[in-house]
């Protein structure tokens, strides 16, 4: 589809009231087309807000959303960083993570999930277990080999 194809597509499917999650579903595109189509559109009432991967609107956070994304712009451009996100239950962790996903995904970067949960009983280093495990189990074995190394050994269960 055409740029001004996407955009008019865009456009009708906002004045029928649809969602940016919706919108992006309808033309399998990913939610960051959507809101920069509606930026370039600039439909009224969406310049200052950013639809969120539950639908909701992400506000707040602008300090620390710019530190992940900083440190997505470091790693893109080969100067790698592992930024923790902390803090209470509650305090919108989750929510936050999801948003730089969300600007990953647009940089094509595949965003890897590991979480935690409070209290005893997960296996020691359990969200960089679920991390390699994801990343591991969406390649074969020969593209492992050649993001790993010549040194790798990859054993199967």
């Amino acid at each position: 589809m055409q740029q001004e194809e996407f955009l008019q597509a865009v456009s009708q499917l906002k004045a029928r009231g649809k969602s940016i999650r919706a919108i992006a579903a309808e033309l399998g595109v990913n939610r960051g087309r959507v809101d920069r189509a509606f930026k370039k559109l600039a439909l009224p009432g969406t310049e200052k807000l950013k639809e969120g991967p539950g639908g909701d609107v992400f506000v707040g956070r602008r300090l620390e959303l710019q530190v992940l994304t900083t440190a997505l712009a470091d790693a893109l451009s080969g100067r790698g960083r592992i930024v923790m996100l902390s803090g209470e239950p509650g305090i919108s962790k989750t929510r936050l993570a999801q948003e730089i996903g969300i600007i990953a995904a647009d940089n094509y970067v595949h965003p890897l999930w590991g979480r935690c949960c409070e209290g005893q009983g997960a296996p020691s280093y359990w969200p960089w277990v679920q991390i390699v495990r994801d990343y591991v189990q969406g390649r074969d074995d020969e593209q492992l080999r050649s993001e790993m190394g010549a040194c790798c050994v990859i054993v199967r269960q």
